[in-house]
């Protein structure tokens, strides 16, 4: 094909003929422009496609990302309305004679129980590192991604908080003694009386450290609405990254 346009060139100088010769010679840069042009288009063209077959791959871990943060979503709700229930029983307890020793032990331990929910936030990770987000920007995608991990920071925020608290009341409690009978209650391998009994159990029921974690505890804290906003915005973006297969 080279040699064709060179003979074609060699004529046209050869005959003396430099008008013809000068409109081939643009025809033959304007060819080769053209071909330049097209080649980068595809080549644009290929690129895209990879950086969106990429970008949808992302989507679709992120949302099985987030189809695991769910889960665990649901599964603290319902252990925080179990703990709740147990804290709002210990504080309607009026006097030890109504007092369940098993049922108590579950009490203390759903009081003082510190829970952390675990977020899989691989997937958004590696979309942010990879150069790819902004191809979402001022999209649905986009303004979802945000709002979810919004909330989770602001559930991580609050479970801090929440457990801190509790924390610091169990410290309060266990630097008063509060628990000591209690345990050896609980550890003792001798029969105790119903006296020794009851001033274990006395001990904590006058404990105000204890009544406060307690009252923490049996209230629907904030928490559980984020847990419950997670919940919904995940479930949103899950439905969005289906609609792309």
């Amino acid at each position: 094909m080279l040699r064709f346009f060179r003979n074609i060139r060699q004529k046209l100088l050869a005959n003396g003929n430099l008008r013809k010769y000068f409109w081939y010679a643009l025809g033959e840069i304007l060819l080769v422009v053209i071909g330049i042009l097209i080649a980068l288009q595809i080549n644009n063209w290929n690129q895209s496609r990879i950086e969106n077959n990429e970008l949808v791959a992302s989507l679709n871990s992120i949302a099985k990302n987030m189809e695991q943060d769910i889960a665990a979503a649901q599964k603290m709700i319902a252990v925080k309305d179990s703990a709740r229930i147990l804290a709002a029983e210990y504080i309607s307890i009026m006097k030890v004679e109504e007092i369940n020793p098993e049922r108590f032990f579950d009490m203390m331990s759903a009081i003082f129980v510190e829970d952390y929910i675990n977020i899989n936030d691989s997937g958004y990770e590696a979309l942010k590192n990879s150069g790819l987000l902004g191809k979402l920007r001022d999209t649905e995608f986009e303004q979802l991604l945000f709002e979810y991990y919004d909330v989770v920071q602001e559930a991580r925020d609050q479970e801090v908080s929440t457990n801190e608290f509790i924390e610091a009341m169990e410290a309060a409690a266990g630097a008063k003694g509060t628990f000591i009978p209690l345990f050896d209650m609980y550890f003792s391998e001798k029969e105790l009386t119903i006296e020794q009994i009851n001033t274990a159990f006395q001990n904590v029921l006058n404990d105000p450290a204890v009544a406060a974690a307690a009252g923490r505890v049996s209230i629907r804290t904030n928490l559980i609405v984020q847990y419950e906003a997670l919940i919904s915005a995940g479930t949103h973006f899950i439905d969005l990254v289906s609609e792309l297969e």
